[in-house]
């Protein structure tokens, strides 16, 4: 996944200087912020895994899209459409679903 977007970024960006630039103190703590929380989400992801819950860290691991579309939504003010609702609206009833499940 992390190749495909580095190849996207990489043909589909026209302003190669900005590819290069240094980023500015804020953005580098907003990556160093983002690389933390993803490497802990990996890592939460492995534990789980590890520990033999697998179906319902794969399914809670699709939360974080939904939880990215309704962060954009609410904070960002971004728009989102119906079957982008319907996505994450589907992903949440399916973490009910896994909640509420006897085991």
């Amino acid at each position: 996944g992390y190749t495909v977007g580095l190849a996207a970024v990489l043909i589909l960006n026209t302003d190669r200087r900005a590819l290069v630039a240094r980023p500015t103190w804020r953005q580098g703590g907003l990556l160093l912020a983002a690389s933390l929380l993803s490497l802990g989400g990996f890592t939460a992801f492995a534990v789980g895994a590890e520990a033999g819950s697998v179906a319902v860290v794969t399914v809670l691991s699709t939360l974080s899209g939904g939880i990215a579309a309704l962060l954009g939504a609410l904070l960002l003010r971004e728009r989102l459409s119906g079957p982008q609702w319907l996505g994450v609206l589907t992903v949440l009833a399916g973490a009910v679903v896994l909640h509420l499940k006897p085991t």
